[in-house]
């Protein structure tokens, strides 16, 4: 039976499990097998989003997992989030399908973006084949507003906590002014090739976790298309595993927890399930994490939404010529 947006979410609390289970490419057919196995293997956190547009698959494997034995339900922290197209008035009616969907409650809700989009579909194709957005989307930053609304519904127990994703500084520093209740988390990109040393240490300073996704980079996204930036194919993140004796993605992972994030790693394939779930236990030497920390190239796979927020005005522009 779907839950209801009543259906007791866990109250959620900081600091997160160190590595979560990311849901976002996971193709259909299998995204609810992966869910499983990762329950079985151990993972405490599951990482999902209205956009993934795989929530009602995930929540079937969630449901019969729990019902199975295979985790326990208090020992799981569910994650999702509300997306562009439902900002403000729109947030309620969002929230209470995600829920439907997972057929728990949300323990952790998030806004996916500070950016809102006034059309209330989504235009198909969303972005064009470079990844800049269908120009038919009327976008917008807006925050604040679905804050409060965010607010109000965690105020009324309908989720287990509020955080927000993609925040920069500045952003981050008006919320905090305008907010009564505080975001728990900000979930970011974050990798070797993207420290972003400021918004982690703000972070840091106002007790808001990060949570990491892309932590392997993102070949298939389309700023690493681009410029065909493989990140788990790097000589220097190589050499780091082998001298560590472990694979370059346990190498990537560790170094995402070095200061205490949630680490989003996202896979289908059971042995790699379990080869990340075993980097929780791997410390690796300063001098190795430092190597890995030096890679810094300022370079974000993700292109966002917005001309301004992530990329400049004329790499913006320069990428609109190829949108749909």
């Amino acid at each position: 039976m779907p839950a209801s947006m009543s259906a007791a979410p866990m109250r959620c609390r900081t600091p997160l499990p160190s590595l979560g289970l990311g849901t976002w490419k996971a193709p259909p057919g299998q995204v609810g097998a992966a869910v499983r196995v990762a329950l079985q293997k151990g993972y405490k956190l599951i990482d999902c989003a209205e956009a993934y547009d795989n929530q009602d698959e995930v929540g079937l494997a969630l449901e019969q997992a729990f019902q199975d034995g295979v985790a326990a339900r208090e020992d799981v922290t569910i994650v999702s989030k509300v997306f562009n197209h439902n900002h403000g008035s729109r947030a309620e009616a969002s929230l209470r399908k995600t829920c439907e969907d997972l057929r728990v409650g949300v323990d952790l809700w998030l806004m996916h973006w500070p950016i809102r989009f006034e059309n209330e579909q989504i235009p198909s194709p969303a972005r064009g084949p470079t990844g800049w957005p269908n120009p038919s989307i009327e976008a917008s930053f807006e925050y604040n507003e679905t804050w409060k609304e965010m607010e109000r519904l965690y105020n009324e127990g309908k989720c287990g906590g509020i955080g927000v994703c993609n925040f920069t500084v500045p952003q981050l520093k008006d919320l905090l002014a305008n907010c009564t209740v505080r975001p728990l988390v900000n979930q970011v990109e974050a990798h070797p090739f993207f420290v972003d040393a400021e918004l982690h240490a703000f972070c840091a300073s106002e007790g808001i976790q990060i949570m990491a996704y892309s932590p392997l980079g993102s070949a298939d996204s389309y700023s690493g298309k681009l410029v065909g930036a493989i990140l788990l194919q790097d000589d220097e993140v190589n050499a780091v595993a082998k001298e560590a004796g472990i694979s370059a993605a346990q190498a990537l992972l560790c170094w995402g927890m070095r200061d205490g994030a949630c680490v989003l790693a996202k896979s289908v394939r059971e042995d790699r399930i379990e080869e990340n779930l075993r980097s929780q236990d791997i410390k690796l030497d300063a001098s190795l994490l430092a190597r890995l920390t030096k890679l810094d190239r300022g370079y974000r796979f993700g292109l966002g939404w917005m001309k301004g927020h992530f990329w400049d005005d004329e790499a913006w522009s320069a990428g609109e010529k190829n949108a749909p």
